[in-house]
């Protein structure tokens, strides 16, 4: 199958961007279908296709919204979108024997973070971009941003039912104890500030300089990108440092989150109810990766990149190694959280 969907892609950017790949590599993608493509001249670009029945809306808003987060501040390191010969941004195209919406963006360069082992400072420099981007995202407008998708931690109760395929009995009591827990998170999320953001600042969607892991060279995939609580995109990001880098074994989890959410911060200003409730949030997302993972396990193939034992197996062990530690253990952790 990923072969042919390659050839497809192939002949996708040649069609609709009059340009014929030398090379074209699937990569793993949640949603929609993500490729790598290669030209002769050595450029790079990246192309995705919306998954059938999808309309264009959903494609055109997180190209928009890079657009204007770059018109705030353009020393973000954001993948502008490479129209067509025709001017378009978005292509209608016949892709897996069926009509889907494409664009083509720009590939940046760098290495995923999650492979570049930052260690604290480098961390608290990624969370300070991550913040520049919600500063530079905070006012920003459209009427998609309140779309609620897959993974909107809001709507966290919907997989409770999986709780029961989690049959490890550690990782089972704090995925109980998350979804206890989750109304009067969701209660307190709703006093704090609102904004858009990314709310999918994981080790994958953040690129970094492999000479340099605290220097973002790219933030990509902004398919989870809605109007939600601020602490949202913060609280994702803390988790996915705190379970990047206890696997990695560079730092403690919760150190890691530190970092990131100090970082955020500094520029983004988040008030002491954001901070707060930062471990939660974490922990939240941590949960709610067991619990997705779980489902996929049970019914396969919905994500045929992925490995859904391995993947099962990896969000297990993260949320065992992070969420079974206090945040307020810390070294530097703020005074909200002990």
């Amino acid at each position: 199958m990923t072969a042919e969907l390659e050839a497809d892609a192939a002949d996708v950017v040649g069609l609709e961007w009059a340009r014929r790949p030398t090379a074209v590599r699937r990569v793993s993608s949640d949603v929609e279908e993500t490729f790598l493509v290669a030209f002769g001249d050595g450029t790079r670009a990246v192309l995705k296709v919306a998954e059938p029945g999808r309309g264009a809306d959903w494609f055109a808003f997180e190209a928009d919204l890079v657009e204007q987060a770059l018109e705030r501040d353009a020393a973000l390191p954001l993948a502008r979108g490479i129209r067509t010969p025709d001017g378009r941004a978005l292509a209608t195209v016949d892709f897996a024997g069926g009509p889907r919406t494409a664009r083509l963006m720009q590939h940046l360069a760098g290495v995923a973070a999650v492979d570049a082992r930052p260690d604290a400072a480098a961390r608290r420099r990624i969370g300070r971009t991550a913040g520049r981007l919600s500063r530079a995202l905070a006012g920003v407008t459209h009427p998609v941003a309140l779309r609620r998708v897959p993974w909107d931690l809001r709507d966290l109760a919907a997989l409770a039912p999986a709780a029961g395929l989690v049959v490890d009995p550690i990782a089972r009591a704090l995925v109980e104890h998350v979804l206890d827990a989750h109304a009067g998170l969701v209660e307190s999320m709703a006093e704090l500030p609102e904004q858009l953001s990314h709310n999918d600042l994981n080790g994958g969607n953040i690129l970094v300089s492999p000479d340099d892991p605290g220097f973002v060279s790219g933030i990509i995939d902004f398919g989870d990108a809605a109007h939600a609580p601020r602490v949202l995109d913060v609280g994702i990001a803390a988790a996915y440092a705190a379970a990047e880098s206890a696997a990695a074994s560079t730092m403690a989890g919760w150190d890691a989150a530190v970092s990131v959410t100090a970082g955020y911060a500094e520029e983004a200003g988040l008030t002491s109810a954001e901070i707060a409730l930062v471990p939660a949030v974490a922990r939240a997302r941590l949960a709610q990766r067991v619990l997705v993972a779980a489902s996929r396990r049970a019914a396969p193939a919905t994500t045929p990149t992925r490995d859904d034992e391995e993947w099962f197996a990896s969000t297990l062990r993260d949320l065992i190694a992070v969420a079974s530690a206090p945040p307020g253990q810390a070294a530097e952790a703020p005074k909200e959280w002990r």
